[in-house]
């Protein structure tokens, strides 16, 4: 079993490649400091993995845990993945393209898959919404045309605690209020509006830079809480970087594959 892993900084989700695709989608929430513990628990009733696929934007730390634990419960050595100026079908736009995060670089390439082909014929943007919010654009013939990246609905309020004496953002539930009557409700709520202002701005102003046909796609957990209060139409696809991670996965099995037959036939 091909076992795909996209490590975030708040969440861990995983998914087995079956015919190419993501199957059997779960998620956890992931400690700031350690995770086999949490993987024993979540992970102990996988059996038969012989690859582990990542993409890890928690840190080195968190992947030499991901790293041991696999070797010490299935012997394998995962594979962490970076961004590359080529491939799939897309041109990096970074002079740097491997500083580029994993889970952008995966957003694009199974955007690109996802639309190739279609009747969908100009630019899309890929909007994340989760620990950070970011926006790339992927031009029609595959270029990323950049992109931007801004603390996202819980991280906004912790850099107001953080910066302020008079803030704490530690309320227990997440409450939204057009004009709030607590100063943790006015922070969520400010940090929501402040997100979708940012959101439908950028939005128009790529649409009028890109012209013609113009596609939004929207991901990242905190995607359901903006979709009601976004101005433009987004199409929700909650599992985008597994969906990339699928299609290097599949690619770099076939290559594989064809080198096996290679060393047989020598």
């Amino acid at each position: 079993m091909i076992l795909l892993v996209d490590i975030g900084n708040s969440r861990i989700k995983w998914a087995r490649l079956d015919g190419g695709k993501p199957a059997d989608v779960k998620a956890m929430v992931r400690g700031k400091t350690g995770i086999k513990r949490v993987l024993s628990k979540a992970w102990k009733g996988l059996e038969g993995v012989n690859r582990v696929v990542v993409a890890n934007v928690g840190g080195p730390k968190v992947a030499e845990q991901l790293k041991e634990w696999s070797q010490n419960q299935w012997q394998v050595v995962p594979e962490f993945l970076t961004s590359r100026s080529n491939g799939y079908g897309i041109r990096n736009a970074y002079s740097k393209p491997e500083t580029l995060g994993i889970d952008r670089w995966l957003e694009l390439v199974a955007v690109r898959q996802r639309y190739r082909g279609s009747a969908h014929k100009g630019a899309i943007v890929i909007v994340d919404c989760g620990t950070a919010i970011t926006i790339d654009v992927l031009a029609t013939d595959g270029k990323h045309l950049g992109g931007l990246i801004v603390p996202g609905l819980t991280m906004m309020p912790k850099l107001l605690a953080d910066n302020t004496a008079g803030i704490d953002e530690t309320a227990e539930t997440l409450e939204y209020s057009l004009l709030a009557s607590t100063t943790s409700t006015a922070v969520n709520a400010g940090a929501l509006y402040a997100a979708i202002a940012f959101i439908d701005r950028v939005s128009i102003d790529v649409a009028a830079e890109v012209r013609g046909d113009l596609k939004r796609v929207i991901t990242g957990g905190d995607a359901p809480r903006m979709l009601p209060l976004l101005r433009d139409k987004y199409e929700h696809l909650p599992d985008l970087v597994l969906w990339g991670l699928a299609r290097v996965a599949r690619d770099t099995s076939k290559v594989r594959r064809e080198a096996d037959v290679d060393c047989a036939t020598q």
